[in-house]
């Protein structure tokens, strides 16, 4: 449910808020119109037709439109023949989409959504052309990932009914759908179309037009950081692959996987093109290994080779983890460490003595005479030099026990000793260690951390609201909690104390923080609360 307001003009102050009201969805009976018929315009239309909708497909070319058209409703019956779906269910559903030569043919259209090649100019004349035969009240929608909607309507007759519904791949299936609201995009325009997609079984999300809108915006961070972090040394593409998919960050596929999926060409035009469109902002900047990959035709999996190898003799690359020893010495932590619940629990795993101990430095445990650290953006460098002891810095994230692979880092003066004691004290728990470089903010909590602070940003900037951000990060790239929930639950403090650390270390506008995020570690400060625990 929205608000009905004025043409946007941003928020509305609390004493102008506006009746609210709730605009029905484009009627069942009422014809849907879909231009472009490639994957994802048959998708559309396919999905518009299972919702009970009758279809106006149209393709500059009907023999594709008809193609397309056929393969699709090709493999939705061998789903039906797999007993997937009702095969009468199916056919009605078929039988509701028709190939049309002409955009005259929409003329009975409530909704008409263009899935057309990526080209400003081409999407505006389909616009211009679609208002002389379109009635006045039939909705425009654009399914553009990257195009201004405000610029996409700048010379229509009626550019309040022109907005954004940009569905995901494969359409059908992904339930996140983006509505996106232009300059001149009416409150009513806005409603409609949640309020359609929802009656087509979607999960929408309203963002006010800006750059990548929610997803392509936000997921930045998740590629661009992974990315920098393999290219100046910290791990392997794999190790981090791993740390990703393990139950503690509880991500279904890591980084480079991800991008081999949707190919390194797609997903560098992609980063290009919002890096472009923010100006040159540094906290989008390409990368250059990418950009290599994609030269060198490593696109993933469409051509069997990217950051893996996908043939019939390909494996799974092992992961570099710490051959564990025997852990010699007893547990202590400091009663404010955020780690000792989980490192009592390994103790007790492992059979060695557990003990709180004021002496030691705030927040850190001690095994073995090594001092282990949650990571919250130090070095374990700078942790040695400044308690002149070894050091251990622990990537988690939440929950200790959670993890079944650990990366960590390391610094000081018995390497050998000091490795397989602390990987055989974590090893009595099935968990296993394996080493990063001495890195800030190390992988996980790096990563997270800059997710965390563009979505931030894109709540401040009022593009989206809170909960429209983590619906979409989980409906629509499938993360395991929503970026403002995951902000919460370590603490904003963390998160900030995360990002400063970097951006004191590398002096790149990348890490710079979100006023946003800024405001929610006051906010915690001043609230005295701290979910991460009490050690910051």
């Amino acid at each position: 449910m929205h608000l009905l307001l004025p043409a946007h003009t941003g928020p509305p102050d609390d004493g102008l808020l506006l009746k609210m009201q709730v605009a029905p969805a484009v009627s069942v009976e009422t014809p849907i119109g879909v231009v472009g018929a490639g994957t994802m315009g048959v998708g559309i239309a396919e999905t518009a037709a299972f919702a009970g909708h009758s279809v106006l497909l149209h393709d500059v070319s009907r023999e594709a439109a008809e193609h397309n058209l056929s393969r699709s409703a090709a493999r939705i019956r061998k789903r039906a023949e797999r007993g997937k779906i009702d095969p009468a269910t199916v056919e009605a559903a078929l039988s509701r989409i028709a190939v049309v030569d002409s955009l005259t043919d929409f003329a009975t259209a409530g909704l008409v959504i263009e899935a057309v090649i990526e080209d400003i100019e081409v999407k505006r004349d389909l616009f211009a052309s679609l208002e002389t035969v379109v009635s006045s009240d039939c909705i425009l929608a654009s399914n553009t990932s990257s195009f201004s909607i405000s610029e996409l309507a700048c010379g229509a007759s009626n550019s309040e009914r022109i907005a954004g519904m940009h569905f995901f791949n494969p359409a059908p299936v992904m339930a996140l759908v983006e509505v996106v609201s232009g300059l001149d995009t009416a409150g009513r325009v806005v409603d409609r179309l949640s309020q359609t997609a929802r009656a087509w079984g979607k999960t929408p999300v309203v963002a006010r037009s800006t750059p990548g809108f929610i997803v392509n915006r936000v997921a930045r961070p998740f590629y661009g950081e992974a990315l920098r972090l393999v290219t100046e040394g910290a791990a392997e593409h794999p190790t981090v692959d791993a740390l990703f998919r393990d139950p503690g960050a509880g991500f279904r596929m890591g980084p480079f996987e991800l991008m081999d999926l949707i190919g390194n060409d797609v997903n560098y035009a992609v980063n290009k093109s919002i890096f472009d469109a923010f100006n040159g902002d540094g906290r989008y900047t390409p990368s250059l290994l990418q950009r290599e990959y994609v030269a060198a035709n490593r696109l993933g999996r469409k051509t069997n080779r990217g950051f893996y190898v996908y043939d019939d003799s390909s494996r799974a690359p092992d992961v570099p983890c710490v051959v564990p020893g025997k852990c010699k010495g007893n547990l202590r932590y400091h009663p404010d460490c955020s780690l000792a619940a989980a490192l009592n629990d390994l103790a007790m795993a492992a059979g060695v003595e557990a003990r709180a101990d004021t002496t030691l430095p705030k927040g850190a445990g001690d095994i073995s005479g090594i001092l282990l650290f949650r990571n919250d953006g130090i070095t374990a460098s700078d942790l040695a030099d400044a308690y002149d002891r070894s050091v251990v810095v622990i990537d988690c994230l939440e929950d200790l026990s959670s993890h079944r692979i650990l990366g960590f880092a390391y610094a000081g003066r018995d390497e050998k000793h000091d490795l397989e004691s602390i990987a055989g004290f974590f090893a009595f728990s099935s968990v296993s260690l394996v080493r990063l470089d001495d890195v800030p903010g190390l992988v996980l909590m790096r990563t997270l951390s800059m997710l965390i602070n563009e979505a931030s940003d894109v709540v401040y900037h009022n593009v989206a609201s809170a909960d429209d951000v983590d619906t979409a990060v989980q409906a629509g790239v499938n993360y395991p909690k929503g970026l403002i929930d995951w902000r919460r639950r370590l603490g904003p403090t963390r998160v900030l104390l995360v990002l400063d650390r970097l951006f004191d270390f590398y002096r790149e506008d990348r890490y710079r923080a979100s006023p946003g995020l800024r405001r929610a570690a006051r906010a915690q400060c001043q609230t005295g609360e701290n979910p991460a625990g009490k050690s910051l």
